[in-house]
């Protein structure tokens, strides 16, 4: 099957995508690359369609035979590509994916799953690199402060090498209503901080938890620190005034998740 042409019309839609305001106005993103597609048609239904870029096409038509019979396939120029894609050096192969909220409840008792609640984390990178290593964890939810950047910045999803549409999330409001109904619940809140006891000290509670990761800049907000039920480091054994807050989460997902 030949791609059909990508309008003008649909190439300028797509590229107001690149800012937070085309994607919020749309509920649609942009993802770039091969692998990411693949994995999205293979496990979700949110692409709209599968564009790919003129060189990429003559190049690497025979490697998307087996899911352009699902969506729709449009081709355009290779600097058309370049208004839709985010990168200097794009693949040539991208999808349009729907946004959507993927956690839509808490759990309903203190029984239920190992939660992640990242206080303004603010890097891109970093944010996705944490989903990353909650989808690899298991993680069954990640609850993001007001003041977190954008999940769907294309920064975070390459950077998640797309974890963020198969790990559950939901944004909190400036009163911390859902950190609040997690405790009345009965999750443990746990937060990571300088100042806290031993990490491998600890032993894993057989209750549900909540593992608290603050920003590099500023930690957790004492405001989140007072409603925990333990403050928690990861000891120092060498140099360095601290870790990144993505190496932090991974070691304390690893710790919680045995």
């Amino acid at each position: 099957m030949q791609p059909a042409p990508l309008s003008k019309a649909r190439i300028k839609l797509y590229s107001s995508l690149l800012s937070k305001k085309g994607r919020t106005r749309h509920n649609k993103v942009f993802v770039d690359g091969l692998r990411v597609v693949e994995e999205l048609s293979e496990k979700t239904d949110l692409i709209e369609c599968i564009i790919v870029s003129e060189s990429w096409w003559s190049a690497h038509a025979a490697a998307i035979n087996s899911i352009q019979r699902k969506y729709e396939l449009c081709i355009v120029p290779d600097s058309g590509f370049a208004k839709i894609a985010d990168t200097e050096n794009p693949q040539g192969i991208g999808a349009i994916v729907k946004i959507t909220a993927f956690l839509s409840d808490l759990p309903k008792d203190r029984e239920e799953g190992v939660y992640l609640y990242l206080d303004r984390i603010q890097d891109p990178g970093n944010l996705g690199t944490i989903f990353r290593t909650a989808l690899w964890f298991g993680v069954d939810g990640i609850i993001l402060s007001s003041g977190t950047a954008e999940i769907f910045n294309p920064k975070v999803i390459r950077s998640s090498m797309g974890a963020v549409f198969f790990v559950k999330f939901i944004y909190d409001d400036e009163n911390y209503s859902l950190i609040n109904r997690l405790s009345e619940l009965g999750h443990v809140l746990i937060a990571a901080d300088m100042q806290g006891t031993n990490l491998f000290q600890e032993q894993i509670p057989g209750s549900g938890i909540t593992i608290i990761i603050g920003s590099e800049a500023h930690g957790v907000s004492k405001s989140l620190l007072d409603k925990c039920d333990k403050i928690v480091s990861i000891p120092r054994l060498g140099g360095g005034e601290s870790l990144n807050a993505a190496i932090a989460a991974a070691i304390f997902i690893a710790h919680y998740k045995q």
